[in-house]
């Protein structure tokens, strides 16, 4: 019994650690923008993608998993840029991720993990609101001002449009994992 069980779970934990690994690597693809230390990447447009590719998979799982790499993986390449380590200047990376995830999980179950075109306005939400969630765990270095806004807003716009096509194309073509 406990065996079958196992393998009806192991592809549920296959895909968490599947959306894991692409968020990480998906984070490593990024640029900085308005700050040296708030960074822009496509890593977090793997929650929405991986729901098209393998259907409902365990979204706060992956969420932490996500998180806690792509925090490791910016102290690494730190440290092997400056040969310092420094937990703190990722923390407020690390709350975007949880609050990332934590969003579209609350979408997801809201939505029977179902997600499409008229997701947009969701999706942008969560990208908007983890961003400037992110900026105000940065706002004791960092005066906050409307251009900081605006870039947020912008980026969750352009996240948004490219998750939005990814999922069209994905749709139109009936890809699926």
């Amino acid at each position: 019994v406990l065996s079958g069980k196992m393998n009806k779970m192991y592809p549920k934990i296959q895909q968490t650690i599947l959306v894991s690994i692409a968020t990480v690597i998906g984070a490593q693809i990024s640029f900085n923008l308005f700050r040296t230390d708030f960074t822009i990447s496509i890593g977090v447009m793997a929650f929405p993608i991986a729901l098209v590719l393998f259907g409902k998979y365990r979204v706060l799982p992956a969420t932490f998993l996500s998180a806690a790499g792509v925090f490791a993986s910016r102290i690494l390449m730190h440290w092997m840029q400056s040969g310092e380590v420094d937990f703190y200047k990722y923390v407020p990376e690390l709350v975007f991720y949880l609050v990332y995830g934590f969003l579209f999980y609350i979408y997801c179950r809201k939505n029977d993990y179902e997600i499409s075109v008229h997701s947009t306005v969701p999706l942008f939400l969560a990208d908007f609101c983890s961003n400037l969630i992110e900026l105000l765990t940065r706002e004791t270095t960092y005066g906050f001002d409307w251009r900081m806004l605006l870039s947020i807003f912008l980026i969750a716009v352009s996240r948004t449009v490219i998750i939005v096509a990814v999922l069209v194309f994905l749709n139109y073509y009936k890809f699926s994992l």
